[in-house]
């Protein structure tokens, strides 16, 4: 009987963190009804956005820089209310004078400054409260100071960038990446997003982070995403979630909000956002918010390839899919050998079967784009890191694309040696090792491209 007790106890008491994910989802889509039932729909809508729902899960302890302001006294007000419930709950919402949002989520801040915090972070007081947070930022900010001169980081403002880094949950070894020469530009040039499946289902302060190449096996980053990401998807596939977040109610609350702020800049960032290739951690490959979309049309796009339309009709079938999809409002104005090599498909065998159709339909299109693109990757050496997750990215859709091998022996010599010359400086890279492994499966980078080679 005492045994029983004691486990009741612990599972009535155990932190919301230490659920799984359907349960944390579960319990996190309730309480942000009851917060969005008493803001109302005008301010509680921004509620669902990914940057807000992770700290509301308790998942990380700051969302902040997440669209568009709060302008109105109302607005203040309605927020004000709701800390007299959120705080029990462990949550206080803040609006300053520009009208920008904070949540803060006392839970996570306490847990993540005692386990594993990085070494210019300074324990938050177990018993502490939400009047404590500010003198926690003075002493956490004199340790960063001091962090920041250890390493030579150089700048003042760096030290707000390492505290802001942790609040907004980011693991360690990513912040750090981001104060490591960072006023060198070709060191942020190498970096890119870690994917979070849907980080982006509905416009806001993407909580995304960077990382570089070197990090791409990093089991705390791959931790983080995959933390974030899990629950997110479990979040937003709730049938409660997704009623709330498709009501007409809802979406008309979205738009109503300083609509001229929210087109002419938020909105298109996060536009832009979409379109852009992120570095998937579990695959260890580049993906897109287009791509799942697209992978479902391939049979649809072959099939108007092989009746002999012009590419300009491709474009626009994949450009009426997205928009059908939200994913797609930027992709009209991409010219189409950006879409041809950006867009869609990944290193998946979808994109070898659209190669593939298009090689056949148009041999000469398909020729006249592997010698551009060639051309470009000659070009981007001189200009760009080629260890980047860029510089990689093109050398891998090029030199994987199977039309590009048969048509290797068309290449000039000085164009074949500049290919073998670029495979081989990439192959100590972690995201190139996946295409190496298939030359050395081949026999080398001669027989890859089924070339003989020369004496």
């Amino acid at each position: 009987m005492r045994l029983i007790v004691v486990l009741l106890f612990i599972l009535l008491c155990s932190p919301v963190w230490a659920n799984p994910p359907e349960e944390t989802a579960r319990l996190t889509a309730e309480r942000i009804e009851r917060y969005y039932t008493i803001l109302g729909p005008e301010t509680g809508c921004r509620l669902y956005d990914p940057c807000n729902v992770l700290t509301l899960a308790h998942l990380r302890p700051v969302a902040r820089w997440n669209g568009r302001p709060f302008t109105e006294q109302r607005h203040r007000e309605a927020f004000e209310k709701l800390n007299r419930t959120s705080r029990s709950e462990g949550h206080h919402f803040s609006v300053d004078k520009h009208g920008r949002l904070t949540i803060r989520s006392l839970t996570a801040l306490k847990r993540d400054t005692h386990r594993q915090a990085p070494a210019w972070i300074t324990p938050f007081p177990k018993d502490g409260d939400f009047e404590d947070w500010d003198a926690w930022s003075k002493s956490t900010a004199q340790l960063a100071g001091r962090y920041a001169e250890e390493k030579s980081y150089g700048r003042e403002d760096l030290t707000f960038h390492l505290i802001e880094g942790f609040l907004l949950g980011y693991p360690p070894a990513a912040v750090e990446q981001y104060m490591t020469k960072s006023d060198d530009p070709l060191h942020h040039s190498r970096a890119i997003a870690a994917y979070i499946p849907n980080s982006m289902i509905l416009e806001n302060g993407a909580p995304v982070f960077d990382i570089l190449p070197e990090q791409a096996g990093d089991p705390s980053i791959s931790a983080r995403a995959g933390e974030w990401g899990n629950f997110l998807e479990t979040f937003y596939a709730l049938p409660s979630v997704r009623a709330r977040i498709t009501s007409p109610v809802f979406l008309q609350s979205r738009t109503a909000l300083n609509p001229e702020l929210y087109h002419s800049y938020h909105e298109m960032w996060w536009r832009g956002a979409k379109l852009e290739h992120c570095w998937d951690l579990p695959t260890q490959q580049l993906t897109s918010a287009q791509e799942s979309v697209l992978l479902q049309h391939i049979e649809e796009l072959e099939a108007l390839i092989h009746s002999k339309a012009p590419p300009l009709v491709w474009q626009r079938a994949c450009q009426e899919w997205l928009y059908q999809d939200g994913t797609g409002e930027n992709f009209g104005s991409q010219p189409f050998e950006q879409w041809f090599w950006y867009g869609a498909f990944g290193f998946s065998p979808e994109r070898e079967r659209f190669y593939k159709a298009v090689s056949e339909v148009q041999p000469s299109l398909m020729k006249a784009l592997l010698k551009k693109k060639l051309k470009r990757r000659q070009e981007m050496i001189d200009t760009t890191d080629r260890s980047s997750f860029w510089g990689l990215r093109e050398a891998q859709i090029l030199y994987r694309h199977p039309e590009f091998r048969k048509r290797f022996r068309d290449l000039s010599p000085e164009e074949q040696d500049f290919v073998r010359a670029d495979i081989r400086t990439h192959q100590e890279a972690d995201p190139f090792a996946h295409f190496m492994t298939e030359i050395r499966k081949a026999g080398g980078i001669e027989a890859y491209f089924q070339v003989e080679e020369k004496s």
